[in-house]
């Protein structure tokens, strides 16, 4: 299978990146009477009951699709994944490894063997297929593209061994994207909209534009059409519901406590989609008082099980020097710390940093796209501080605009009313809006950038909370006031 589209959208890459990997006994074709809405929140392999290795398949897969760099010992940089043939091997290293060989001597090479590189390379394949796909469906429902793209055709663009005969009456014929139903039933094994469009299915889709979609009778001349992902999304939740006896009893058993089943939905357990499900399987959404083990729970919770490294992070350092005990390796452990509670999935979407150790004589650190200043003299406790602070402002000025977006507004409406003054405890020049934030300095505002500098430094104060002890995490987190800020600034998290 060939890949010639450009590398998918960051939610394409997010998506993936964001799947559970989910162990089971499962075959593909019990795999597709679980519901689209587990399914499309996974990442397994049908038969296979290795957590270790589908997680390194998806971080390896993910590693493909970003493009994802490393510094080799030798100092050279090179792709941290390889091409699809090293993906391939390395995961065949690890299966053998690992001891996952095929369950009967005659099935050794073929689909059924997950040392195979057969079996490796339909693995890699869908699931790039899927990023890929997804990606464009993505592109496919901006209402501009949608107004001169609106339909689609169902074509053959490789040919396989074994073809779908219940693919062939769907070859060539035209619906428009927005049809739900004429695309999902014709992916029988994935249940969505996109491809691919089963295992191993040679076909596609390609564009049709709005004047023959007009003269097929597909849409009225100048009819808008509306994009359907929000209708698709309730789609997958209504899938939950309703299901079989038969069939909860037999996820229960086979799933164990992977999944959540409650009431009519369900869920998988280790699905971190929002900072709230964290908190409500913690007991943290409905209590009183947090406990300071409710806090190192909470901390051990938000770390990611297989963060971005540091040294593929930072472009460089300079200025590190021994004498003072400001070493590369200190501050390399540093960005590590702060790494662990990041997708990966973001990191790749942010630029690398360079950090420059110098004399700073009015501040501890500082950050301006891509480049980062620390102070000569910090001590080890104080590091930390400070590169949780300052890459705090690496994922708030230089990743989402919809975070950005959501600090602004939260900074407004806590100020609303209030005079820009000297901030309480800092020098003349800075000023800002010091509401009853835990320390004043959040309120800052940088007075040249306008309405735009402001807010800048709410999540990167909020955020040092992760750097206490248990026992001040919960003091503060106890605080609603502090908490409802902590809460929208932990979102960048997710």
């Amino acid at each position: 299978m060939q890949f010639t589209r450009p590398t998918p959208f960051a939610e394409a890459i997010e998506k993936l990146g964001n799947r559970s990997p989910i162990v089971s006994q499962l075959t593909s074709a019990e795999w597709r009477d679980v519901p689209v809405a587990l399914r499309e929140r996974a990442f397994f392999s049908s038969r296979v009951e290795s957590a270790r290795f589908l997680q390194r398949g998806r971080d390896a897969i993910t590693d493909l699709l970003t493009g994802a760099r490393e510094t080799l010992p030798n100092g050279q940089v090179a792709l941290k994944a390889g091409s699809r043939a090293a993906v391939i091997r390395r995961l065949q290293e690890f299966a053998v490894a690992e001891g996952l060989g095929p369950l009967l001597p005659e099935d050794q090479g073929t689909i059924k063997d997950i040392t195979s590189e057969r079996r490796l390379g339909l693995i890699v394949d869908t699931q790039v297929r899927q990023a890929h796909d997804f990606g464009y469906w993505k592109q496919g429902m901006d209402a501009d593209v949608l107004d001169e793209f609106p339909a689609q055709r169902f074509v053959r663009v490789q040919d396989v061994e074994e073809a779908r005969d219940a693919h062939v009456p769907y070859e060539d014929q035209v619906a428009l994207k927005t049809d739900l139903d004429f695309w999902t039933r014709i992916n029988e094994d994935f249940g969505v909209p996109w491809g691919p469009w089963g295992w191993g299915c040679g076909h596609d889709v390609e564009d049709v534009d709005r004047a023959e979609a007009e003269e097929l009778g597909l849409l009225q001349p100048g009819q808008r059409v509306k994009p359907v992902e929000q209708d698709f999304n309730a789609r997958l939740q209504a899938s939950t519901r309703g299901l079989e006896p038969d069939l909860l009893a037999k996820l229960r058993a086979e799933l164990g406590e992977q999944v959540v089943i409650e009431g009519d939905t369900i869920r998988w357990r280790d699905q971190r989609t929002t900072l709230d499900t964290v908190l409500r399987e913690l007991g943290l959404d409905k209590k009183a008082k947090a406990s300071a083990d409710d806090m190192r729970r909470l901390r051990e919770e938000l770390k990611e099980a297989n963060p971005a490294r540091a040294k593929d992070v930072i472009s460089s350092i300079s200025g590190a020097d021994s004498e003072t005990g400001l070493t590369a390796d200190k501050i390399n452990a540093a960005v590590q710390e702060f790494l662990d509670y990041v997708p990966p999935a973001l990191v790749a979407r942010l630029p690398k940093i360079s950090i420059d150790v110098k004399a700073l004589p009015d501040a501890n650190g500082s950050y301006w796209k891509g480049r980062m200043e620390l102070r000569t003299d910090l001590s080890q406790s104080e590091l930390k501080r400070v590169v949780h602070h300052e890459m705090m402002h690496w994922i708030h000025l230089d990743g989402s605009p919809e975070y950005r977006a959501a600090i602004k507004t939260h900074f407004e409406a806590r100020t609303a009313g209030e005079a820009v003054q000297q901030l309480p405890g800092y020098s003349s020049d800075i000023v800002g809006k010091k509401d009853d934030w835990f320390d004043s300095y959040a309120g800052r505002i940088y007075s040249g950038l306008g309405d735009k500098g402001e807010g800048w430094e709410v999540p990167t104060r909020y955020i040092e909370w992760l750097t206490k002890s248990p026992d001040e995490m919960a003091r503060r987190w106890n605080d609603p006031t502090f908490r409802e800020t902590l809460k929208i600034v932990l979102t960048a998290l997710f």
